[in-house]
């Protein structure tokens, strides 16, 4: 008997932003590499979107998110940026 068998590539996701920015402005995240994503960060964030933004942030957003990047195939992978908002 035999099977045939099928290897994924492996993901390369990304992660970025457009930090720094001052308190009060729009912090956009930006990520690439699937079909799916998956975003978690400082103050209890988490959102579905591949380039989520956060409006009027807060010194509070200062930190590494990371997000989870799921492919056609089912495969994931994570990538993290590192985000500065600085207070007026």
């Amino acid at each position: 008997a035999t099977t045939n068998v099928t290897i994924n590539p492996l993901l390369n996701p990304t992660a970025s932003s457009n930090s720094p920015q001052c308190a009060g402005s729009t912090l956009t995240l930006n990520s690439s590499g699937g079909t799916s994503y998956n975003w978690s960060g400082p103050n209890s964030f988490s959102s579905s979107l591949q380039n989520p933004n956060i409006n009027s942030v807060s010194i509070e957003a200062n930190g590494i998110y990371s997000v989870t990047v799921t492919d056609a195939n089912g495969c994931s992978a994570s990538a993290t940026t590192n985000v500065t908002i600085n207070p007026l």
